[in-house]
């Protein structure tokens, strides 16, 4: 019995102190939103990419720094610290939110398509709608640099 209270115990002690859950970035949304900012539409409209309940959504752009941007939105985001965005040029990080909560994320790439031009704020579910702007830039395979900018 002694081992079965020790065990029980130290369950509870791991659950405990594992933290929130690690979201893993959503590559099939991802390949939706690349698919939809290839497509020679003029916007992208996260309403019609997703399938699951969100509220809002917040674009990390490159060198963002989660810990002070969990300070002045007065939000937790030890889930999605793993992707180290703080320290990476080659992403932009969208992360979904429900009540709060980050629930969702997507590690995309700044090309095609980069949300690096965008303030970085909350944005409400009916207003994630974003322009689709084809620049005379070049990527560095030689075509079209593409922003996705906030309408």
């Amino acid at each position: 019995m002694k081992n079965f209270s020790l065990i029980v115990i130290l369950t509870m002690f791991t659950l405990s102190c594992s933290g929130p859950e690690k979201l893993e970035s959503d590559k099939s949304l991802e390949n939706s939103i690349q698919q939809n900012v290839s497509s020679g539409q003029e916007t992208l409209d996260f309403n019609e990419l997703t399938q699951f309940k969100w509220d809002s959504l917040i674009i990390l752009t490159p060198y963002s720094n989660p810990e002070s941007l969990a300070d002045k939105f007065d939000v937790n985001f030890s889930s999605i610290e793993h992707a180290g965005i703080q320290s990476r040029d080659d992403i932009n990080l969208i992360i979904f939110f429900d009540e709060g909560e980050p629930i969702r994320m997507v590690e995309y790439p700044r090309y095609p398509g980069d949300f690096a031009n965008n303030e970085i704020r909350f944005v409400r579910r009916n207003e994630a709608i974003y322009n689709i702007v084809v620049t005379d830039q070049l990527s560095t395979g030689g075509d079209k640099w593409i922003n996705v900018i906030k309408k």
